[in-house]
């Protein structure tokens, strides 16, 4: 009898943690985060036209595109609505992965009141007013780490312009080596997201984690349900 208590306790103890970190502690630093918004967007290959531009709606809210050119001579396009008076902010990164050393993508930045300093290697239906701007890699990078996700990357330029008029800017990523690779584009002024958020952000953690190396997520996915079949298989066996 008190074999078969034991045995309870032990399954209700775990039991009962999870339940209070979905039911209270989850909660809590959802309710703690509650003012934190970024959007995040893989844009894949839904963005390599102009007429497939995707739309970043306001500059208030800081958006991440995560870019992916997976054919040679791709380029990614991206149309802000801008405001008189708000900053435009660009940051561009690269993932600290051996294959991608070599991949330094550029962007231009095209809309009214830009200085023109670059020739420009599109042809798009634009107002005449517009003007483009290209934004190459700095000769000198810097080392981050994405405090959410635990990526390194290399950021690899910048970009900042005080929005004189309401108006829509287009930002164009590509490379003159038309090269396949993987970008980050910060967009607004981005906070870095704590660790912990990992528990009321899994599917992003995971997504995150997958798009800068597939291996990350693979491996863990496979010993977790290696785990959870030996987890199983005991349950039964003590049934029986």
């Amino acid at each position: 009898m008190n074999l078969t208590r034991r045995k309870k306790r032990h399954y209700l103890l775990p039991l009962g943690l999870w339940l209070t970190c979905f039911f209270f502690i989850i909660p809590s630093l959802a309710i703690a985060e509650e003012g934190f918004e970024e959007k995040i967007i893989f844009s894949g290959s839904q963005a390599t036209s102009f007429e497939n531009a995707i739309l970043i709606e306001s500059l208030q809210e800081p958006t991440t595109i995560f870019g992916n050119f997976s054919s040679q001579g791709q380029s990614d396009f991206y149309l802000i609505k801008a405001q008189k008076g708000e900053q435009l902010l660009l940051e561009m990164s690269i993932p600290q992965i051996s294959r991608l050393d070599s991949f330094r993508p550029a962007f231009f930045v095209v809309g009214p009141e830009l200085p023109n300093n670059h020739d420009f290697p599109f042809v798009l239906p634009l107002p005449s007013e517009y003007k483009t701007y290209q934004v190459l890699p700095a000769e000198r990078e810097k080392a981050r780490i994405d405090s959410f996700s635990g990526n390194s990357y290399w950021i690899t330029q910048a970009f900042q312009y005080p929005i004189p008029d309401d108006a829509e800017y287009y930002i164009i990523v590509y490379d003159e080596k038309k090269q396949e690779g993987k970008y980050q584009l910060r967009i607004g002024t981005s906070q870095e997201k704590p660790f912990y958020r990992i528990l009321t952000n899994p599917i992003d953690f995971l997504a995150l984690r997958a798009w800068y190396n597939p291996i990350q997520v693979l491996i863990p996915t496979g010993l977790f349900a290696m785990a959870m079949m030996v987890f199983l298989v005991n349950i039964l066996k003590r049934k029986k």
